[in-house]
């Protein structure tokens, strides 16, 4: 964009070709447009569409976005619904507006839909084609937990658990040190019980150094800043 709020933002990207030494050829052009503060669905700044036209100009494809802009469940320019191109397609043929009609009317259209906590981490993530076809509109819904250890910083000291929970019902337990790095994941099959374990520790530089996968591990205790105390030999290298 070269002028207004979004002024410094990509406004399109073109792809051409050349044949031997002939001409220039536009085969792809993806143009953009933003939301400005005021909009109904976005602000300055937060992408409203692409769109892929072709080298004459028609548009093949369509992607929208949605944005909170100060309602409960999210944050300002918070993502709120994502709908890619079929999506974009569904929503046009049932009549419906992308940039008007109301989120109740084009959130079974959704691709994604997020909600998230006073800190912006996703407490919700409902997905197309990740839940059952005839009870939910093939709708599945991931939730969010988290929470902060005590332990002090280092790269074999776990910080953030983070509880997803999947739309069967079984879960992931992912502990992460205190720069973003997996320690240990902890899968729980909601229709069998079991849990499946994997670990992973570094050294002083953050680099990995050793993998336990689940036929590796006997028992993991978050009280432990490693999660399996490896001083005690709760593990057997596989």
């Amino acid at each position: 964009m070269s002028s207004g709020a979004n002024a410094g933002l990509v406004e399109s990207v073109t792809l051409r070709r050349m044949v031997n030494s002939g001409p220039w050829d536009v085969v792809r052009t993806t143009e953009y447009a933003y939301y400005q503060n005021g909009d109904a669905f976005g602000g300055d700044g937060d992408l409203k569409s692409s769109a892929i036209k072709d080298g004459d100009g028609n548009i093949l494809d369509q992607t929208a976005y949605r944005y909170y802009v100060g309602e409960a469940g999210g944050f300002v320019h918070g993502l709120k619904y994502v709908f890619n191109a079929p999506s974009y397609a569904r929503l046009i043929a049932a009549g419906l507006d992308p940039f008007a009609s109301t989120d109740s009317q084009v959130s079974p259209f959704a691709d994604n839909a997020y909600q998230y906590d006073a800190l912006q981490r996703i407490t919700q993530l409902v997905a197309q084609g990740e839940g059952c076809s005839s009870c939910s509109a093939g709708q599945g819904t991931f939730t969010y937990a988290y929470f902060t250890s005590t332990h002090p910083d280092g790269f074999n000291f776990w910080h953030t658990r983070t509880t997803e929970t999947l739309p069967d019902g079984s879960s992931n337990v992912i502990y992460t040190n205190r720069y973003g790095q997996e320690m240990g994941r902890i899968f729980t099959d909601a229709t069998t019980g079991l849990q499946y374990f994997t670990f992973t520790k570094f050294d002083d530089a953050g680099r990995t150094i050793l993998t336990a996968n689940p036929s590796a591990v006997v028992g993991f205790d978050e009280t432990k800043a490693d999660l399996l105390d490896l001083e005690n030999g709760n593990y057997v290298p596989a």
